[in-house]
């Protein structure tokens, strides 16, 4: 498997295990209404309602200690 695969797959077993009963437990709070859950659970964790990649918060946390040092 390549790293990209695995990548991938590491993603999908994350949002499985950990986002998804975050996502059905909001819905839950909107009547079912999944779309709103995942608005809700973003406007939380992410008040500029958009989710990073993996790749861009180790490239800020890298930035960040890269000034730390300078």
């Amino acid at each position: 498997m390549g790293p990209i695969r695995r990548a991938v797959s590491w993603r999908r077993r994350f949002c499985d295990a950990v986002i998804q009963p975050q996502i059905e437990a909001r819905a839950a709070q909107f009547g079912g209404d999944r779309t709103s859950a995942i608005r809700d659970l973003l406007k939380e964790k992410q008040p500029n309602l958009m989710l990073l990649p993996p790749e861009r918060i180790g490239e800020a946390r890298h930035d960040q200690q890269l000034r730390a040092i300078t």
